[in-house]
């Protein structure tokens, strides 16, 4: 199944889109059109809501990472096991 990405795979690559979205829409609209009304309170809470984004991105990126290792490990054994298993035969016979 080399190549597929399969629904959870899936899944987990559009959340990390949507939060590099919401925060990189949320950085220019906080730097441009919003910046006059961010004072003070509100000021705060927006930049730590992009941060939250921005961090949500990032987990959901090294969970990906993760998930892509482990699979290419197993795939890996996979091969390893089938080609031994391949060489073990061709010395029986």
């Amino acid at each position: 199944m080399g190549g597929v990405i399969g629904p959870v795979q899936r899944r987990r690559r559009w959340f990390g889109v949507l939060f590099l979205i919401i925060a990189g829409a949320m950085l220019i609209w906080g730097l441009t059109f919003l910046k006059p009304l961010l004072v003070g309170i509100s000021f705060v809470v927006y930049w730590l809501v992009c941060l939250v984004m921005t961090l949500a991105a990032f987990v959901v990126g090294y969970a990906d990472l993760r998930a892509v290792r482990r699979e290419q490990r197993r795939q890996l054994n996979e091969l390893m096991k089938s080609t031994l298993d391949t060489v073990r035969q061709d010395r029986n016979r």
